[in-house]
C-alpha cells in the first residue's frame, strides 16, 4: 500500500514568509518559513520492497531542492532493510 503525503502552501502571510501545511492521512502540521528557506521531510522508505516516494507536483511557491535516501543505522548493509528518504524543499 502506498502512502500519500500532501504539501499545501496555504499562502503568504507577509512578503517575507509563507505558511506550509503538510498532511499525511488524517494528521497535519503547519509551520512558517521565510522566503528562500529550506525545510526537509523524512519519509520511511524501503526500496527493496518498492516502498518509495515520488514528488508528482508542488505548489507554485515550493521548489524541490533534493532527495537523499538513508539506510537505517542498524541495517549494516543487510538486504531488505529499510530506511528513510529525506526530501528537501525551498520556499520561493
Amino acid at each position: 500500500m502506498r502512502s500519500i503525503v500532501r504539501i499545501l502552501s496555504v499562502g503568504i502571510t507577509t512578503c517575507f514568509s509563507t505558511i506550509i501545511t503538510v498532511s499525511h492521512g488524517h494528521a497535519s502540521e503547519s509551520f512558517q518559513k521565510k522566503i528562500n528557506a529550506y525545510f526537509s521531510l523524512d519519509l520511511p522508505q524501503n526500496p527493496s520492497t518498492a516502498y518509495s516516494w515520488v514528488v508528482t507536483s508542488l505548489p507554485q511557491n515550493l521548489a524541490l531542492a533534493g532527495m537523499d535516501y538513508r539506510e537505517d543505522k542498524d541495517c549494516n548493509g543487510r538486504l531488505g532493510c529499510g530506511g528513510s528518504l529525506r526530501v528537501t524543499f525551498r520556499v520561493i
